[in-house]
């Protein structure tokens, strides 16, 4: 039984919160306003938030990049790999 008066009171709340926000928002005296406000900020956050996936997405790729020029490196200038070489040359002559 408590869970049907549960669910009748969270949509009663419900049914309030959304008249509650319709009231605020189709105001006839402030409406516009807080409807051309609530744009603004969602433009703002829209631009934020696809700025700093970008940022992130630039970040990883040189980081990408820099891990990829370290171990070119580091294959290129491994001792096993120059022995290597130079047993072949060596078997080679």
């Amino acid at each position: 039984m408590s869970r049907e008066i549960l669910k009748t009171t969270l949509t009663i709340t419900g049914g309030i919160a959304l008249g509650a926000l319709t009231m605020y928002f189709f105001d006839p005296a402030r409406g516009s306003r807080r409807r051309a406000l609530c744009m603004d900020q969602l433009n703002n956050a829209t631009h934020t938030v696809k700025d700093a996936v970008e940022s992130t997405a630039h970040d990883l790729t040189n980081k990408a990049r820099g891990i990829l020029a370290d171990a070119k490196s580091a294959i290129r200038s491994s001792p096993a790999l120059e022995n290597e070489a130079a047993q072949s040359d060596a078997v080679a002559a």
